[in-house]
């Protein structure tokens, strides 16, 4: 990986598809360090920029603590468009999460920037399926991918459902490289299956648990064990002979329940909002039931309007509405 950050061609990249818990961050981290590339941007799921990346106790600071991290897109802008970057040989890694990318007007202002390197933390998030439209994440990723030097994908979610997936990571990875345009692929024609994996092996590091084991540390596995009350543990053997509609009707009580405890939490919330948004996929009657709660509190009457996307079940539709204070929408 540290090969790939050296080297000064626009179009270097590598994907690192090794199994979860196999130190893809710390691989990542560690050839940054031996490279000695200094600019890197990095995008993940929030959570993961926020606690894997960013935090006091995440990778970075773990593994190279004398680096500086800048976290959010317009902090980073700032730091970019202001004299502030530390000085010296240091990283510096600009770690933003996917739903910042929405934002087109800071997109394009980063793209005027330059990277030593762009890492996509969970790049599966940008994979794309054959006929299927790119989405404005994917176009902004794209953006940015031309604006660095080089690329590293991290993932260790399995990648082929279908041919044109693992292409299309490889194509934003590589900048648009023109060997990893894919059209008309047949999952299973022996062919198209050959000239795929031909294109992805000399850009792909798959490493799995079973095929390592012998080269991981040696550890202690002490197994825990959590004993249960005798009568909630008569319960679990009780659910685990239950038929299956059985437990999907308790299942579905126990949503029910779910809902009724969150309830007042959202009411706290919508309160103090200007605008709530509300998406859900449950049955009409109970998304009619969440929209019905949140009328009762407002201080004038709400209009009701919903906008209603049905699936092929027709008693189960995605609901989205959208409430201001006064009105809805």
């Amino acid at each position: 990986m540290a090969d790939i950050l050296l080297k000064k061609e626009h179009s270097a990249f590598l994907l690192d598809a090794d199994d979860p818990g196999m130190g893809k961050s710390a691989s990542f981290l560690a050839a940054v360090a031996a490279s000695g590339v200094r600019r890197i941007i990095l995008f993940a799921p929030k959570t993961v920029a926020d606690d894997t990346w960013a935090d006091p106790r995440g990778e970075i600071r773990k593994c190279l603590a004398h680096t500086s991290i800048v976290r959010g897109l317009r902090a980073t802008l700032n730091a970019l468009n202001a004299t502030s970057l530390p000085s010296g040989t240091s990283p510096v890694f600009f770690v933003l999460h996917y739903e910042e990318l929405l934002n087109d007007e800071m997109v394009d202002r980063l793209t005027d920037e330059r990277f030593d390197c762009l890492c996509i933390d969970e790049v599966h998030f940008v994979k794309q399926r054959g006929g299927q439209k790119e989405t404005y994440r994917r176009e902004a990723l794209e953006k940015i991918r031309a604006a660095a030097q080089s690329a590293i994908g991290l993932t260790g979610t399995p990648l082929v459902n279908e041919l044109a997936e693992p292409l299309s990571l490889l194509q934003v990875l590589s900048n648009q490289d023109r060997q990893f345009d894919y059209t008309r692929l047949n999952n299973h024609r022996m062919g198209d299956i050959a000239d795929v994996f031909e294109a992805i092996l000399p850009h792909v590091v798959r490493r799995r648990k079973k095929d390592v084991l012998l080269h991981l540390p040696l550890c202690d596995v002490q197994p825990v064990e959590i004993p249960l009350q005798d009568d909630l543990l008569e319960w679990v053997r009780l659910i685990g002979l239950w038929p299956r509609a059985q437990a999907n009707n308790a299942l579905a009580e126990l949503r029910k329940i779910s809902l009724e405890a969150k309830l007042p939490s959202i009411r706290k919330r919508a309160e103090s909002a200007r605008k709530l948004l509300v998406l859900t996929y449950l049955r009409d009657e109970v998304s009619e039931a969440i929209y019905a709660d949140l009328q009762d509190f407002s201080l004038g009457k709400w209009a009701r309007s919903m906008v209603l996307f049905p699936r092929s079940n027709e008693k189960r539709s995605s609901m989205l509405f959208v409430l201001h204070m006064g009105y809805a929408y």
